[in-house]
């Protein structure tokens, strides 16, 4: 099992050039408006989970679960995570994607995500942050 966690995750989808001027804030400094989607837009959140869950439909579902910027991979074997990993690298790469290495976490039999705790046996609460 793997974990893939996006670098900067929002700031990688662009803001449509539409709605740019919707993102304008004034500074004494100046008018400037984001070009990159920035964290606490309200509807940054969803459309930033639309936007993955569009980039990896091949394979959310069969061997893939995505909450916003992380990408949790479950394979059957090691032979089927590498070529797991390998088609999730090619979608990534093909929208433009780039991960954070230092927040990766590659092969591991079990993994804390989110308050839980992700193996072979199922999902299970971690006890710690009860």
């Amino acid at each position: 099992m793997s974990a893939l966690d996006l670098r900067s995750g929002y700031f990688q989808m662009a803001v449509n050039p539409s709605d740019i001027v919707k993102t304008a804030f004034v500074t004494k400094n100046g008018t400037y408006a984001f070009r990159r989607m920035p964290f606490g837009l309200s509807a940054a959140a969803p459309n930033f989970q639309k936007a993955i869950d569009i980039i990896l439909k091949p394979v959310i579902g069969k061997f893939v679960s995505v909450y916003m910027d992380d990408v949790i991979i479950s394979p059957p074997s090691f032979t089927q995570h590498v070529k797991h990993l390998t088609e999730v690298f090619r979608l990534l790469h093909e929208a433009g994607l780039t991960l954070n290495k230092d927040k990766c976490k590659f092969d591991f039999e079990e993994l804390k995500y989110l308050g839980l705790i992700i193996n072979k046996e199922g999902i299970k609460t971690d006890e710690t942050k009860v």
